[in-house]
C-alpha cells in the first residue's frame, strides 16, 4: 500500500514538472523572436509583435504624444507648451531596445522567469526619456510674469551726480522646479499629456547687504580708473567711466561667494554696436589674363568679424585683474578665391571670353548693362553646377538701382526699369558658348536688337521665365569675370581646361525677310584630340520689328536715388514663349 502510494505521488510530481516544463517550452516558442506575451509599454500592449512592427506602433505613439500639447496651471492661469518646449525628449531607440531585451536576456533562467510572469501577471514598462534644463528653463519664460525671482543685493550706478547706491536683497517666490521635473518625467513615461498644476516655492537671495561690505570702494576704484582701451590692429576705441560703472555687478562666485563682476548683457550690447566698425566681409581676388598668364588684378582680402563672447571675457578678466587696456578677439574668415586657393579651385587657365558693345547707349541703359554686370563679377560655379541667370543676379527692379530704359513689353517698345540688362546676359552667353560649356537654357530677343550685331548670339532673360542656364561640365570650379572698357563689355570664363576645343559657325542667316523677320542658325562644335565630340546648334526666329513699335517717352537721366515705388520689370522672351517681352 505504501509503495503505492509512492508511486502516485510520483506519477503526480512528473506529471507537474511536465506540464511546469511544457508551459515553460510553449512559452519559449511563443514568444520566440517576438515581444514577449503580457508586455505593454506606456500602456501599449506590444506582445507578440515582432520588433519591426514594435518600431512603428512606438513612433506613431511617441508622435503623437509630442504632437499633443500639455497645461501648465498656476493661479487659474493655463499656459500651453508641447513636450518638445519643455525639453522634454521620448527616446524611441532606446524605448525599442529595453522593450525587445525583455524576456530574452542572455541569462538564460532570468529571461524564463521574465516571460512567466509577464505572461501571468502582465507588465507595464514606461518609455525611457529624459529633460533638458536649458530648454524647459527658456520654455518657462513664457510664465516668467507669474514668478517673482529674489533680488539680490548689489550696487546701481547713478550717471546724474556719478555715484553708486546700494540695491537692497528682496525675498521671491518662483514655481518649484523639481516638481515639475517630476511631473513631467513620470507623465512623458506614460506618453501621457496629463495637465500639472503647478507649486511655488520661496526664493531666498544668495546676496545680501551684509555681504557687500567693502565692495563698494574696490567697484569705485575700478570705475576710477577709466578711461579703459579696447585695441584691434592698431586701432582704438575707449570706454568710458560711465559704460564701465554701469557694467559692473555683484555675483556669486566659488563657494556662493559674493564677486564683482559685468553685467554680460550690457558688454555684449556695446560691443555688438562697436562691431559695425570693425565687422567686414571677405574679398575675393579679381583676377585678369595678361600675356596668355593668369595674375590678380586686385589682391584678396580676407573677412573679419568680432567675436563678442571671447571679447567679453577679455575685457572682464583684464580690467577686473588691473590693466587698463584688452585686446578685442575677432574670426577671420578667408575669401572664396586667394592666392592660397587659386590652385586649388583649379582656376589656372582662360576657358574662353564674350564681348559685346554698347556704342550709343543711353546714359540709363549704361547704367543698367553696368550694374548687372558687376553683379556677377567673382562668381564662382561649382562643378557640376547650373549657373542660372535669374538666380544669380537677383531681382531686377528699381530698389535695386536699375533705372528705366527701353523694353519690350506687350507688343511695344518702351520705357521699363532694366532695360539693356540683355546686355549682360548676352555676353555671357557668348563666353559661355566659346568656353565649350553646355547651354541648357537660351532664348533669342522678340526682334533683332541692333546692339548685338549679327542676330542670332543674343541670350534675352527675364527672371524668373526665360532665363539663360549653363552647366559647368569641366573638372573644377569655373570663375566669371566682367569689365568694361570703352563701349565695350567683356565676361571672362576661368577655370581648368581638360582638353576640349571650340569652335564656332555662325551665326548664319537662314532666311530673311522684306518686314526684317528673320531666322538664324548658330553651331558650337566641342572637338577632342581631333575628333569632332560634340555639335550643339542654337537656331533663333525674328519677328519683324514694326511688330513692336517704339513709344516716344523721354528716358529719365540717372539718379544716384532710386524711385521708392517699385516699377515692374520688363520681360525678355523671344518669340517661342508665350511672352515677347524683353529689354534691349
Amino acid at each position: 500500500m505504501k509503495r503505492f502510494k509512492n508511486k502516485k505521488f510520483l506519477y503526480i510530481a512528473f506529471s507537474v514538472l511536465a506540464a511546469v516544463a511544457f508551459f515553460f517550452a510553449g512559452l519559449q516558442f511563443l514568444n520566440y523572436n517576438k515581444i514577449i506575451w503580457g508586455l505593454q509599454v506606456a500602456g501599449i500592449e506590444t506582445g507578440g509583435v515582432s520588433q519591426t512592427e514594435i518600431s512603428e506602433v512606438l513612433a506613431a505613439r511617441i508622435n503623437e504624444y509630442q504632437q499633443k500639447s500639455i497645461a501648465l496651471i498656476l493661479n487659474d492661469q493655463i499656459t500651453s507648451f508641447y513636450p518638445k518646449d519643455l525639453g522634454v525628449n521620448v527616446n524611441l531607440e532606446s524605448t525599442i531596445a529595453e522593450t525587445v531585451q525583455i524576456g530574452h536576456r542572455k541569462n538564460m533562467l532570468l529571461g524564463i522567469f521574465e516571460q512567466a510572469r509577464s505572461f501571468i501577471f502582465g507588465k507595464n514598462i514606461a518609455a525611457e526619456f529624459s529633460i533638458n534644463q536649458e530648454t524647459m528653463e527658456a520654455g518657462l519664460q513664457k510664465m516668467s510674469d507669474l514668478e517673482a525671482p529674489a533680488r539680490n543685493a548689489g550696487f546701481r550706478y547713478n550717471a546724474a551726480n556719478d555715484s553708486f547706491s546700494i540695491v537692497a536683497s528682496r525675498p521671491g517666490t518662483v514655481i518649484n522646479r523639481e516638481k515639475l521635473k517630476d511631473e513631467l518625467l513620470k507623465n512623458a513615461g506614460l506618453l501621457s499629456s496629463a495637465d500639472v498644476i503647478l507649486e511655488t516655492i520661496k526664493d531666498e537671495p544668495k546676496i545680501k547687504e551684509t555681504d557687500l561690505t567693502g565692495m563698494e570702494e574696490k567697484i569705485k576704484k575700478i570705475a576710477g580708473q577709466a578711461p579703459y582701451s579696447l585695441k584691434l590692429n592698431g586701432a582704438k576705441w575707449q570706454i568710458q567711466r560711465s559704460d564701465i560703472a554701469d557694467w559692473l555687478t555683484i555675483v556669486t562666485g566659488e563657494n556662493d561667494e559674493p564677486e564683482i563682476s559685468f553685467d554680460e548683457t550690457k558688454v555684449n550690447s556695446y560691443l555688438m554696436r562697436l562691431a559695425g566698425a570693425i565687422n567686414q566681409k571677405p574679398v575675393s581676388a579679381k583676377l585678369t589674363w595678361v600675356n596668355n598668364e593668369l595674375k590678380f588684378a586686385v589682391p584678396a582680402q580676407k573677412g573679419r568679424e568680432l567675436d563678442i563672447e571671447a571679447s567679453a571675457k577679455e575685457i572682464k578678466e583684464r580690467i577686473l585683474s588691473g590693466s587698463k587696456e584688452a585686446e578685442l578677439a575677432v574670426i577671420t574668415t578667408d575669401p572664396e578665391i586667394s592666392g592660397d586657393n587659386l590652385a586649388n579651385l583649379g582656376l589656372t587657365s582662360l576657358l574662353g571670353k564674350g564681348e559685346s558693345s554698347f556704342s550709343g547707349s543711353s546714359a540709363n541703359r549704361r547704367h543698367n548693362l553696368t550694374l548687372g554686370a558687376s553683379k556677377l563679377n567673382g562668381l564662382l560655379i561649382k562643378p557640376g553646377e547650373t549657373f542660372s541667370f535669374g538666380d544669380s543676379i537677383g531681382p531686377i527692379e528699381a530698389q535695386n538701382g536699375y533705372l528705366p530704359e527701353l523694353v519690350i513689353k506687350k507688343g511695344q517698345t518702351l520705357p521699363g526699369i532694366g532695360g539693356g540688362v540683355c546686355q549682360v546676359s548676352t555676353t555671357i552667353f557668348r563666353a559661355a558658348i566659346n568656353s565649350g560649356l553646355k547651354i541648357t537654357e537660351r532664348y533669342p530677343h522678340a526682334y533683332p536688337v541692333s546692339y548685338y550685331g549679327t542676330p542670332g548670339f543674343d541670350a534675352t532673360v527675364y527672371p524668373p521665365k526665360p532665363d539663360l542656364k549653363f552647366v559647368n561640365d569641366t573638372p573644377s570650379y569655373i570663375l566669371l569675370q566682367s569689365r568694361i572698357e570703352g563701349n565695350k563689355m567683356i565676361f571672362e570664363i576661368y577655370g581648368t581646361s581638360d582638353g576640349r576645343q571650340v569652335k564656332i559657325k555662325g551665326p548664319t542667316i537662314t532666311q530673311s525677310n522684306p518686314d526684317g523677320s528673320m531666322k538664324t542658325i548658330l553651331i558650337q562644335e566641342i572637338w577632342r584630340d581631333g575628333q569632332l565630340a560634340q555639335q550643339n546648334r542654337f537656331p533663333s526666329s525674328y519677328d519683324s520689328p514694326s511688330l513692336y513699335p517704339v513709344t516716344t517717352t523721354s528716358t529719365p537721366a540717372p539718379t544716384p536715388t532710386p524711385s521708392s515705388t517699385p516699377i515692374p520689370p520688363a520681360s525678355e522672351a523671344g518669340p517661342t514663349l508665350e511672352t515677347n517681352n524683353s529689354t534691349l
